[in-house]
């Protein structure tokens, strides 16, 4: 066993946290203490993980995650199955003390399935945030049903894998007619490099959930110290690093864990 990421547990963050309404929020409230607003720094990346994962200066910790979970709310609500059209007529979001702008021109919604990502901007710091939609479990919707077939692909759920995605309408025999169209990796590392070529000096940060999280980190790893990622519960993505995009065990171990984050509670590391 290796580890090429950072895995962070909400409730040993609380336990470092110095401000105990921070660590009431953090150890009682999930994911709804993002919600909570503090004060943010101006100017220069504002996606600092060091300073995020050290919760220094006192705040750090909330005022980052906040952004990432409402970018990954923005995914999965403003496509389908989930969608919300209040949501999805929203052309930004307020996170961190800032206004994150959705860049509209780069939504991924492709058709019947794939890699769905929407693409934010915080003009102050020159931030953007690039977030993957994690797995649909609707049965009847062919999205989902792709979706169970590139992680059937990707062995997620190691000897079960074939059995899990048959519980979602994504038997083997289904997936065979998709094969062609399970290149989801390269699709997700498609948008993130336009956004690259697009903004040039921006610095840009990936995050997702689940499936989502595994985009996040695969294709943050194929750039080392160019991409980082942020992630809740990724989907384990072993399988897809050493056979899709053919990194060896050594190369995985090389990788920066600074720039590779898997947050996640006790009971969904490496299970989601």
């Amino acid at each position: 066993m290796f580890t090429m990421f950072h895995i962070l547990l909400p409730l040993a963050a609380a336990s470092q946290c110095s401000d105990p309404l921070e660590a009431d929020l953090l150890e009682n409230s999930g994911l709804q203490m993002l919600q909570h607003s503090l004060q943010v720094r101006q100017g220069g990346d504002f996606f600092d993980f060091g300073k995020i994962l050290a919760n220094e200066p006192p705040g750090s910790f909330l005022q980052g995650m906040e952004v990432l979970v409402k970018a990954n709310d923005m995914v999965y609500n403003t496509t389908q199955p989930w969608y919300h059209a209040e949501l999805d007529q929203l052309d930004a979001f307020q996170a961190g003390g800032r206004s994150w702008q959705r860049l509209r021109h780069y939504d991924r919604d492709p058709k019947p399935g794939g890699v769905f990502g929407r693409v934010f901007l915080e003009p102050v710091s020159g931030s953007v945030v690039i977030a993957f939609k994690g797995v649909c479990v609707e049965r009847d919707q062919e999205q989902c049903i792709m979706d169970w077939c590139f992680l059937n692909k990707a062995k997620s759920w190691g000897p079960l894998s074939n059995d899990m995605g048959a519980m979602f309408g994504a038997s083997p025999e289904i997936c065979q007619k998709y094969e062609g169209q399970l290149n989801f990796t390269e699709q997700a590392d498609s948008l993130v490099r336009q956004v690259q070529r697009d903004l040039p000096k921006h610095s840009l940060t990936l995050t997702g959930h689940s499936m989502g999280g595994l985009m996040a980190m695969v294709t943050a790893a194929r750039q080392p110290k160019v991409l980082k990622a942020m992630t809740f519960a990724p989907t384990p993505f072993h399988v897809i690093m050493n056979d899709e995009l053919k990194f060896s065990n050594e190369q995985m171990e090389a990788l920066n864990s600074d720039d590779l984050v898997a947050t996640c509670d006790a009971f969904d590391c490496g299970i989601n």
